[in-house]
């Protein structure tokens, strides 16, 4: 049992919330709902039910956070007497990439995390925007974002004027995700969207769809009836396979596609650039090179799975949509 998942526990029974615990503890709430299962797994026992409040802890949860409660004090007495040792960071904000999460969690594996070791921390921020002045004003080391490849050159620009580097992690492309019985669908293609007679689930922020949409989808993007910000996981993919809601993102994993029932079918000309961004003088320069590596590494593994198994589930789909 880590300390960190006992810490987590707790901050889901001071909040009733495990999206709002993990915003607290800097991790993806996927990672978050993950960590619950597992320590629930190991004590035999669940730690808390969902009620129309919220979260609320069991019986047997109850008397746990106690016990965590305790734990986390005599964490920070034992922090007070220690003699003061700078620790290492890492703080990492990206958008909703199922790549960096997976690069964050081999980091995780890699280095001693949380408790006496180098504090890792992670969270979703889909805006652009948001994300460039949480890392300018000095809240975060790296942010890995992503924009329409032809504004790269321009938004690397203003990243430059605010002294700040980027490095790129790779290219990618948007896709419309559905499910396979989707009506847009016929023989695995995609037939002339009606962009605006079906919900859309769009994870960037609607306010600045030219960073992230082509042209065409975004002359249609006021028009789409319906937003809902929602980050990778089983929620998202539910209401893809169980309605006639679409999602406009970056590729998801075929594993996903195939548990979920999805179909995964690219856009035309929207070559989208994914990079990092930090300091031009970081600290802890070596943790944060090593996390931009493993992005790129995980950023190759994962496109080359989904292009060998694309062929494989929809026979025939061409590279790009005409």
């Amino acid at each position: 049992m880590k300390t960190e998942h006992i810490l987590l526990a707790l901050q889901i029974g001071r909040k009733g919330s495990i999206s709002k615990a993990a915003k607290a503890m800097f991790i993806s709430q996927p990672t978050a709902s993950n960590i619950l299962k597992a320590l629930e797994s190991e004590l035999g026992y669940p730690l808390f039910l969902r009620s129309r409040g919220g979260i609320v802890p069991t019986e047997e949860g109850t008397a746990f956070l106690r016990h965590a409660a305790a734990i986390e004090e005599s964490l920070q007495a034992i922090e007070k007497i220690q003699r003061p040792v700078r620790r290492a960071s890492l703080r990492i904000i990206s958008a909703d990439f199922e790549f960096t999460e997976t690069a964050f969690e081999r980091m995780c594996n890699n280095k001693l995390c949380g408790w006496g070791g180098i504090d890792l921390k992670f969270q979703i921020i889909p805006d652009i925007d948001e994300a460039l002045h949480i890392l300018e004003t000095g809240g975060v080391d790296v942010a890995v974002i992503l924009c329409r490849m032809n504004l790269y050159e321009s938004i690397l620009q203003n990243i430059k004027k605010k002294y700040l580097e980027a490095e790129l992690i790779g290219r990618t492309h948007l896709e419309i995700i559905c499910g396979r019985d989707h009506p847009m669908l016929a023989d695995g293609k995609l037939q002339d969207p009606p962009f605006d007679r079906y919900p859309c689930f769009i994870s960037a922020k609607a306010e600045n769809p030219e960073l992230y949409m082509p042209e065409y989808l975004a002359k249609h993007e006021h028009r789409m009836p319906r937003h809902i910000s929602l980050t990778y996981g089983e929620t998202r993919y539910r209401l893809l396979s169980e309605n006639n809601g679409y999602l406009i993102s970056t590729p998801i994993s075929a594993i996903d596609r195939e548990k979920y029932r999805l179909a995964s079918l690219p856009l035309e000309d929207s070559d989208m650039a994914v990079f990092a961004v930090l300091h031009a003088d970081p600290q802890n320069e070596e943790l944060i090179r090593e996390y931009i590596q493993l992005c790129k590494t995980c950023f190759q593994d994962f496109y080359a799975a989904a292009s060998a198994s694309r062929e494989e589930t929809f026979p025939g789909i061409p590279p790009t949509l005409g």
